[in-house]
């Protein structure tokens, strides 16, 4: 998914720090770029993730949180694509 405009952009940034903000996350650059993936639809895979941990009852602990980024945008993703 292309980003098309600055408004956008904000709505995808305003939702991801509420999204955070919802669940006592705090709003770092790691944790945002997470949430900002998710609420702009750009990456399913990670959306889907969120979901079943919410639904499970999960807490997003830091722990979580950094496997998650580890696994959608840390340095092996890269290697991948």
């Amino acid at each position: 998914m292309q980003i098309d405009s600055v408004e956008q952009a904000r709505r995808f940034a305003e939702a991801a720090l509420a999204a955070m903000a919802e669940r006592a996350i705090a709003p770092s650059p790691t944790h945002y770029l997470i949430w900002y993936s998710h609420c702009s639809g750009c990456y399913p895979e990670l959306s889907e993730r969120l979901r079943r941990i919410e639904d499970k009852g999960e807490a997003f602990t830091e722990a979580r949180l950094a496997e998650l980024h580890e696994r959608f945008f840390g340095t092996g993703r890269q290697a991948r694509l």
